[in-house]
């Protein structure tokens, strides 16, 4: 959830607020118009039926915080193109990304790092890495890279098996 998400969530708070206000006024005109109390407690029915509306909806928005959701498919699509677009990166095994807060992501990936990268190397480009994804996307607060030796698409297996030499 973005500061978007946040500002249209307070947006329809204001206005339950507003129309709860204006839902009880308009059930105490018409008890002092009719003398009939059936119309205050038909408007204290319809409020607590519009909060009950207004909770229901704090919770969906709210739900994708509780569980970490995946930052949308565009971000983790452009986070990966900046893993790749480093030298030292021949392919990125997975990456994994999750909501922590309203500007809070978390970032995990798997990395298969150039065979010949040393591993002060692997260090520059993890930090490389990190102060690019931060600089473009501010939203990032961690960034976890597990160096993973690249996987077979076909059977699992680890690129570089005896089993792919016969092959």
């Amino acid at each position: 959830m973005n500061l978007a998400d946040w500002t249209r969530l307070a947006s329809s708070a204001e206005k339950a607020s507003l129309a709860g206000l204006l839902i009880a006024a308009c059930g105490l005109l018409a008890y002092q118009l009719t003398g009939s109390s059936l119309w205050d407690g038909a408007a204290s029915v319809v409020i607590g039926l519009l909060l009950l509306g207004v909770a229901l909806n704090l919770i969906r928005t709210n739900v994708s915080l509780l569980i970490g959701q995946a930052v949308p498919v565009r971000m983790e699509q452009q986070i990966r193109a900046e893993l790749l677009a480093l030298p030292e990166v021949e392919n990125v095994v997975e990456l994994l990304t999750m909501t922590l807060g309203p500007s809070e992501v978390l970032v995990a990936a798997r990395v298969d790092f150039a065979d010949d990268a040393t591993g002060a190397g692997l260090e520059l480009a993890a930090d490389r890495v990190e102060h690019r994804l931060r600089e473009r996307f501010s939203s990032i607060s961690q960034v976890f890279l597990d160096p993973t030796p690249g996987r077979s698409a076909q059977d699992g297996r680890l690129v570089g098996d005896d089993a792919d030499r016969d092959a």
